[in-house]
């Protein structure tokens, strides 16, 4: 994008010497990277609730000019998995290029999305249906399945990859035309992906991609249903509703339950059609009600107790002009299931009861009295839990009455594996 626009600059007879990016404050570094090795000017665009966390799409236009080589949109937000309007911001640009002349293009970093849209969300015009992609990236060692070290580029057509970036090898035994910035570097990589790409095919990552969404969808409700937390994401909620409440609470709890009912195959990717696109990622934070109850509760102590039970749980500050407000983050992977679900629901409420008593003790002694280990399934908690939703919103009352209550569930399910974790040994030490 930026040899293009200089390009045009120079064949205006315009300045080049102060070329700048658009993208949100939501970027990972990889893009503040591409602005320093590049020499442009980074102009990131806060964050806000409206925005979702994500490119507001007003406050960016306000940030072009014509030195502007381009906008970087993310598909799936490493903070909370949203997809940034990829539609909305391209009708902005061509308001842009009325008003003033100026060609603005888009690239998708799709470094997740861009692996789990094709497939979960086919009708969702976010790659070169829009005329104003100009290119997309995404990584093949996330949801392309692949190992770390492939990553994939792809120009809308041969125009937009500038020739003079492009080599020719001659020495090789033949001609080779290479464009990449890394050098020599292994194939194995790239056959790994070429193998997942015909083992899987288009049926198989649609497959994959359902079920990590269901497995996020499951967590999010459950979650929410504890009256503990809510979530930041919004994959569990109806297509077009944002941001947590009561209200949208319930109407999550009671899509999940039709969504499972109605036992669509997971070859079948319209069973997204009513959700919200994003990545199968659940981010979470305190309640508003239970932050109320306990002012000094801490997410970070949650995050390490989590630890204890071998979950990498990171509690981490939202972007810039949002960084108050913290959240918690769990990914799903292809390898997840109904009962990892399970045991995160049993195992983050332990953590969090934990913490509670912590407050009256210190951590290091919660840390010492951990859950015994998992060796058990935790039948179905998480849909337990999500079923437990009332048909109506909870009053404060009614909410910590029901958290005790929820407690008192994984307290008895603790003593249940107790006593289980004992007989193992029994029978253990009776075979030796």
């Amino acid at each position: 994008m930026k040899w293009r626009w200089r390009e045009r600059m120079r064949a205006a007879g315009k300045d080049t010497s102060r070329p700048n990016i658009v993208f949100g404050a939501n970027a990972q570094v990889a893009l503040e990277k591409t602005a320093r090795y590049f020499d442009m000017e980074a102009r990131l665009v806060p964050v806000s609730d409206s925005s979702r966390y994500v490119l507001d799409v007003e406050r960016a236009v306000s940030m072009i000019d014509e030195n502007t080589v381009g906008v970087f949109v993310i598909m799936g937000s490493t903070y909370t998995g949203h997809f940034e309007d990829v539609g909305a911001l391209a009708a902005a640009l061509d308001r842009v290029q009325a008003e003033h002349g100026w060609d603005v293009p888009m690239h998708i970093d799709g470094a997740s999305g861009a692996f789990v849209a094709p497939f979960a969300f086919p009708n969702l015009a976010w790659d070169f249906r829009v005329a104003r992609v100009a290119s997309i990236s995404t990584s093949g060692h996330k949801f392309g399945l692949a190992y770390p070290g492939i990553g994939w580029v792809v120009w809308r057509s041969a125009e937009y990859q500038p020739q003079e970036l492009t080599f020719e090898l001659q020495y090789l035994g033949g001609v080779e035309k290479t464009f990449t910035l890394n050098f020599s570097h292994p194939a194995c990589f790239l056959l790994a992906q070429y193998y997942q790409f015909i083992r899987f095919g288009r049926s198989g990552y649609t497959r994959v991609m359902n079920a990590c969404l269901y497995h996020a969808r499951l967590l999010s409700v459950a979650l929410e249903a504890t009256g503990a937390y809510e979530c930041v994401s919004d994959i569990h909620r109806e297509r077009g509703q944002f941001g947590f409440s009561e209200e949208t609470r319930v109407a999550a709890a009671r899509l999940l339950t039709s969504s499972v009912l109605a036992e669509r195959s997971l070859a079948d990717a319209s069973v997204n059609d009513a959700y919200n696109a994003g990545l199968p990622e659940v981010g979470f934070r305190f309640s508003d009600w239970f932050i109320r109850q306990h002012p000094t509760a801490s997410q970070d102590a949650v995050s390490t107790l989590l630890r204890v039970r071998g979950w990498i749980v990171p509690n981490y500050p939202l972007p810039p002009n949002r960084s108050d407000v913290r959240i918690m983050r769990v990914v799903i992977r292809e390898t997840s299931s109904e009962d990892t679900v399970n045991r995160l629901v049993r195992d983050i409420m332990w953590a969090t009861r934990a913490m509670l008593d912590s407050q009256a003790a210190s951590l290091g002694e919660a840390l010492l009295n951990p859950l015994p280990p998992n060796s058990t399934s935790s039948s179905n908690l998480a849909h337990e839990v999500a079923a437990s939703m009332d048909e109506t919103p909870r009053n404060d009352a009614q909410r910590h009455s029901h958290w005790r209550g929820l407690l008192a569930k994984i307290g008895e399910s603790i003593e249940v594996t107790k006593e289980e974790a004992a007989g193992d040994n029994k029978v253990h030490q009776r075979s030796c």
